[in-house]
């Protein structure tokens, strides 16, 4: 809320520098600049962050020119080591596909007071618009229907119609979509019907009414600021001023003797309702128009640079705001990144360090809010500060598993690479069911990956045989040479009521599949180093991203990014070899080695397919998961 204050509170104070500057301009310029600061206030900056998609290039100048020097002291340019918040349960297992992006609902169930403020603001406009509504009925009663008064003091226009007042101001002008001219019947047969005419006419023209409902909108929301109520004023006094401008331009001169004699006669001003424009206001503000009327008003060209220099500078406090808030979403977020590493489970501090959640081997899946591990003959099921609470047996029907995916709750399906079976097990370890991809295992011993979606398992790890040519080394070390091999590219679906098992897509231009993950109604599949996504609908798919080097062993999104760990050599171990080359040393080899099963975590931006590199350090990592 600070920063949503403190953002506002600027750009209304670059507004009204603007103003100051552009006292002389045109008044249709001026009140589009209050306008853009009225609107800025209805801009929840703290929450943008999550609401919209915010230009690189916008963040990165925000970040240089305005972070380091007005109130974002705290805030860390050093984006290496950001994460962007993670909104979603790890997606690896997850029963039902969660849209990160803040929905109004969430926004007022997390700030109470904001829906307290938009439940008043609404009853205000509601009463606005009843007695707006109560106005208009009593006009029209008391009044009658004259629109041949345009044609009587010259003026081209049929379709508005003109009604006479016995009281109330000497004209006003009102409606949307049909327009109304009401004039003081005093006025029929005066020198200056034809002023008060054409004054309400260039109104209409220039959609006023329109622009008053709108303040008026903005009024009921912001009943709770001064601020906005003063800038409100404004923008309905540079509307009379603008129209006033037109009409003495149209007229002349005598525009401006006719406004002087109008005002300071005996009629009362525009009844104060909302949208209802007026010739006559104010004592004090009438007597500012005749003031103004005596130079015309032309655009300058210091006045186009002063309108672009405050847009840019509102604009980059705007966004600034924004690239602090992602910052501050991105250390807190960072805690509930998971890696599964070569012999722990780690979990990333606040500075992107590791800390071990889980010591030991084993797969793991994040569930409900608790990490499920793999060890030995059982499923350990830990806390998210590491504390075991419970485990689950693995029955004698589970053969083999390379990985385990947790369905709808609690219960497991294990992925079986070796004899291509998936088996299922109750929340109690009781064995459910065992079904088959092929009806002979391939023996290809592939990766395996799942993830649920509704009421089914999507399963990567099936494989087709191609024509392709090569060869193979054996178990008994000779080659072997094939013309066609099992490439693992089609996803299967198995639905978790009937256990039936039917063919999902067939992915013919990929090759060896292997993590696959879901968001937002959109599939994530990766093979060695290449990120691919597809929708339900869509028949084609589209490469997201290419990894920079390693081997893909674990994909997981999170608000609008894809976090992805590969393992294989990294940058370091090459380096370290080739520093290292020739040089037989007392354990070298098992340091090379440590070299070696480095692994990385790559951030994706899914709408730009940025790749950022967050850690190169990481042991052997072979998963990635959101606590």
């Amino acid at each position: 809320m600070a920063d949503y204050l403190l953002t506002n509170l600027t750009i209304s104070a670059i507004a009204a520098m603007i103003l100051l500057i552009l006292k002389d301009a045109p008044a249709r310029l001026r009140f589009y600049v209050v306008l853009a600061a009225l609107v800025a206030w209805l801009i929840p900056w703290h929450l943008a962050a999550t609401l919209i998609i915010v230009p690189d290039t916008l963040v990165h100048y925000s970040n240089e020119l305005l972070v380091p020097t007005v109130w974002l002291g705290d805030y860390q340019t050093n984006t290496s080591s950001i994460i962007p918040e993670l909104l979603v349960e790890q997606t690896n297992n997850m029963v039902n596909p969660v849209n990160t992006a803040h929905s109004l609902d969430e926004i007022l169930a997390a700030i109470p007071a904001v829906e307290l403020i938009l439940i008043i603001g609404i009853l205000l406009l509601a009463k606005d618009i009843f007695n707006y509504q109560l106005l208009l009925r009593r006009w029209k009663n008391s009044s009658q229907e004259m629109t041949n008064l345009w044609q009587q003091n010259g003026i081209e226009c049929s379709n508005i119609s003109i009604r006479l007042l016995p009281d109330g101001g000497p004209g006003m002008a009102t409606g949307i979509f049909k327009p109304v001219v009401w004039l003081n019947q005093s006025h029929t047969k005066s020198n200056k019907t034809r002023t008060i005419l054409v004054h309400e006419l260039n109104h209409i023209q220039q959609k006023d009414p329109i622009w008053m409902w709108l303040l008026t909108g903005i009024q009921a929301v912001l009943w709770w600021n001064p601020l906005a109520r003063r800038f409100i004023k404004i923008a309905r006094e540079q509307i009379e001023l603008s129209c006033d401008e037109k009409c003495r331009h149209q007229l002349k001169q005598n525009y401006s003797y006719d406004l002087a004699e109008i005002l300071l006669n005996g009629d009362g001003a525009a009844e104060e309702c909302a949208a209802v424009v007026g010739i006559k206001n104010s004592k004090n503000f009438n007597i500012v128009r005749i003031e103004k009327l005596a130079k015309e008003k032309v655009m300058k060209t210091k006045y186009l640079i002063a309108l672009v220099v405050g847009f840019g500078m509102s604009t980059l406090v705007g966004f600034s705001v924004i690239a602090k808030s992602t910052s501050a979403m991105s250390q807190v977020a960072v805690e509930s990144l998971l890696v599964l590493e070569s012999k722990q489970l780690s979990k990333l501090d606040s500075s992107g360090k590791s800390e071990m959640l889980v010591s030991g081997r084993g797969n793991a899946r994040s569930y409900a809010g608790e990490v499920y591990v793999h060890q030995g003959s059982e499923v350990i099921i830990y806390g998210p500060t590491g504390e075991k609470r419970r485990t689950i047996p693995i029955p004698d029907g589970v053969l083999y598993s390379i990985d385990f995916v947790v369905l709808p709750r609690g219960a497991l399906a294990f992925l079986d690479n070796q004899n291509d079976a998936i088996y299922f097990v109750d929340v109690y370890g009781n064995f459910l069911n065992t079904i088959y991809l092929h009806d002979q295992p391939d023996q290809q011993w592939q990766d395996m990956d799942g993830v649920v979606v509704g009421n089914k398992l999507i399963v990567s790890g099936k494989g087709n045989l191609v024509p392709r040519n090569g060869y193979h080394v054996s178990s008994s070390g000779e080659k072997e040479y094939f013309s066609e091999i099992l490439v693992h590219n089609e996803l299967v679906a198995v639905d978790l009521e009937t256990y039936e098992v039917s063919s999902f897509r067939n992915l013919k231009s990929l090759y060896n599949l292997s993590a696959i993950a879901y968001s937002e109604g959109r599939y994530y599949v990766s093979n060695r180093r290449d990120i691919y996504s597809f929708t339900d609908n869509s028949g084609s798919i589209t490469k997201v991203a290419t990894l920079p080097e390693g081997n893909t062993a674990g994909i997981v999104i999170a608000n609008g990014h894809l976090f992805a760990v590969v393992n294989g050599m990294s940058k370091v171990g090459k380096q370290y070899h080739a520093a290292n080359k020739g040089k037989k040393k007392k354990g070298q080899s098992l340091a090379a080695k440590r070299k070696t099963n480095q692994g990385i975590l790559y951030d994706i931006d899914l709408t730009t397919g940025n790749v950022t590199q967050v850690r190169d350090d990481l042991n052997f990592p072979h998963g990635v998961l959101l606590l």
